[in-house]
């Protein structure tokens, strides 16, 4: 194997012992807008996911496809990112990695069918492969040893970040659109931070080691100048016998899997992928489908029950009169969760408050008592419709010191559920 000049030597080395500047900050910085969008990708998918279902009326296959795209894609995007930006540096890759993303946001936003709609997935996914070697490598090539770890476990923080601002665009989105086509526009502006990593992008150095890789001496000497001031270079050795590291991409893939798999390696290896690869598969597995596995929670620990509850209360004659107090809370949840009306992550545990207070309802009905009818302050009810028989919710002021079959005369307020672009009953029976 050939080794490196003592000029390549002594570059690497100044790399190294460099002290943290503004320059590295810098391409951290940029490096980590890149990763951001990789969060951002990954986390809009599941918000946008349940308007997705709706808009498309997907299969549960089709539903599952759309989420195992994304993974998919990154599994080819990661096989050959390394080997790309090897060939044709990681500077032009971080380029390629940013357009990608910004024409698979502007499409899959504007997206005319579910296939075309999957085929943009596919394509983000690919990006999100290719940008992880990328991102890390480049940081790695620049970062001084003594920091290199910290600053790339820090890198990948930004991947959080990304999360946070899908969650936000996703409920604003709906907040603003208030229709199913509000997929739209969330994954629409995940092109925003993609043009602002772009723009700045375009400012940034190749890698010194690459150009290193590849005898180009006198431009990588340059940059390691800037990486180091103000410290200067020391003089470089004169020119001896030998030569520089291959590039990577002269090596086969399968000359690197039989470098993986010596001795040598082979632990580090495994130590390496095998948590990793559980790490992620249960990572991407929760993210894509939180929302369908929330509402299973609700459908499965929630309503079953408590409309068992209500086929008890049944049977108790005398109290059926208020059975649309304790059928409201069921109809409400059922409903938000048949229609996608869930326009905030907080009404998830609305929803569950109110299968409980349904609960309670219903076990004092199945014991002919109904203690809500004199709980002073507003209290939610329900009564049957004579138009439709549906229950309907309203709600009820009942005054303080209020006694059934008092002379006293008390104020009546009563509150109707009305209309609103996202007064769901679940949230009327929610304020």
């Amino acid at each position: 194997m050939p080794t490196d000049t003592p000029a390549v030597k002594a570059l690497k080395l100044a790399l190294d012992n460099a002290r943290l500047g503004r320059e590295h900050w810098w391409l951290w910085g940029i490096a980590g807008v890149c990763i951001l969008v990789d969060g951002y990708s990954m986390f809009i998918t599941a918000v946008a996911m349940p308007l997705l279902q709706k808009h498309f009326n997907m299969t549960a296959a089709q539903q599952g496809f759309a989420g195992a795209a994304l993974v998919m894609g990154a599994m080819v995007g990661a096989t050959a990112g390394g080997r790309l930006s090897d060939r044709f540096g990681r500077r032009r890759m971080f380029i390629a990695i940013l357009v990608a993303f910004l024409i698979g946001f502007v499409m899959q936003a504007t997206a005319p069918s579910l296939n075309a709609y999957l085929f943009w997935q596919l394509e983000l996914g690919a990006a999100i492969g290719v940008g992880y070697p990328v991102c890390a490598t480049y940081i790695s090539e620049y970062m001084p040893t003594a920091l290199r770890g910290r600053m790339l476990i820090g890198l990948f923080a930004f991947q959080a970040v990304g999360a946070l601002l899908a969650s936000l665009s996703g409920s604003n989105a709906i907040r603003a659109v208030n229709s199913v086509e509000a997929w739209r526009v969330m994954i629409g502006l995940g092109a925003l931070p993609a043009v602002v990593g772009l723009i700045f992008c375009l400012r940034m150095p190749e890698s010194a080691r690459w150009l290193l890789a590849r005898d180009r001496i006198a431009e990588a000497t340059e940059l390691v100048k800037r990486f180091i001031a103000p410290t200067p270079l020391p003089a470089l050795p004169a020119n001896t016998p030998g030569t520089a590291q291959p590039p990577a991409e002269n090596l086969s893939t399968l000359q690197v899997l039989k470098e993986m798999a010596s001795p040598k390696m082979r632990r580090d290896a495994v130590l390496a992928v095998v948590p990793w690869f559980m790490c992620d598969a249960v990572h991407f597995a929760i993210v894509m489908f939180a929302p369908f596995i929330l509402e299973k929670m609700l459908q499965a620990d929630g309503l079953p029950f408590l409309d068992g509850c209500i086929r008890a209360a049944q049977a108790n004659k005398p109290a059926l009169r208020y059975l649309p107090d304790v059928q409201v809370f069921h109809d409400a949840v059922k409903i938000a969760l048949e229609h996608g009306e869930f326009f905030d992550v907080k009404e998830f545990d609305q929803a569950k408050k109110l299968i409980t207070m349904g609960r309670e309802r219903a076990t004092h009905l199945t014991q002919g008592k109904t203690p809500w009818l004199t709980v002073p302050g507003l209290v939610p009810r329900g009564y049957l419709s004579e138009i439709d028989g549906s229950v309907q919710p309203y709600g009820l002021v009942v005054p303080a010191g209020y006694q059934p079959g008092s002379p006293h005369r008390y104020r009546l307020d009563l509150w109707c559920h009305g209309r609103g672009e996202k007064l769901s009953e679940l949230s009327f029976l929610s304020q």
